[in-house]
């Protein structure tokens, strides 16, 4: 099975008001995360991180890493600020400094995916954008079809995985409703602006 999370923010005691978390300290939401975490990912499970993932010196990373569950793949977000040889040297199985393709039809998922920290625009053919970066500030008035976001605010500090994500994006797509306010289009299933 895979896995996707981004914005975990281990060890970072601001987010929790920065994005109103349910934890009082960073050590609480540390642990919180831990157990989610492990409750959803076996060991043999992948998981991709997709940024921003612990802040925190090096010595803190390095214990945290081993007690997650899961081969894990990040892609570098804007708060990831070490090389990318530490992380792999920490327990993670890669690091990326960009955005990576994913595709999986194995669990009979036909679509193709951009892994990204920062949401991409505008989007390159049918590829779906899972992201991170924005927290729980996703404008639900702003309509981007092929974008999802796996912030731990927005996945309820779990990871998601596959499935869940296209239920989610197909949720998403169809519970909006076009408003002449939003300066948007409406896009039907494909992605077509309807008319």
């Amino acid at each position: 099975m895979d896995w996707f999370i981004a914005d975990t923010h281990f060890f970072h005691a601001r987010v929790i008001q920065y994005s109103k978390r349910p934890w009082e300290t960073s050590e609480d939401m540390t642990e919180g995360l831990i157990r989610n975490w492990n409750a959803r990912v076996a060991k043999n499970d992948r998981i991709f991180v997709l940024g921003d993932f612990a802040f925190g010196n090096k010595t803190l990373i390095r214990e945290l890493v081993p007690r997650l569950n899961g081969k894990k793949m990040l892609v570098k977000g804007n708060h990831d600020n070490n090389r990318g040889t530490f992380y792999v040297e920490a327990g993670f199985a890669s690091t990326s400094h960009f955005p990576v393709f994913y595709t999986n039809p194995a669990q009979g998922i036909t679509e193709r995916f951009l892994l990204s920290h920062e949401p991409i625009f505008p989007t390159v053919g049918d590829l779906i954008n899972i992201h991170g970066h924005l927290h729980d500030g996703v404008n639900p008035a702003f309509y981007a079809p092929q974008h999802i976001c796996v912030s731990a605010e927005m996945v309820n500090y779990r990871p998601i995985s596959l499935p869940e994500i296209m239920a989610k994006l197909k949720e998403k797509n169809n519970n909006f409703t076009w408003n002449q306010d939003t300066q948007c289009h409406e896009y039907d299933a494909r992605g077509d602006i309807k008319r």
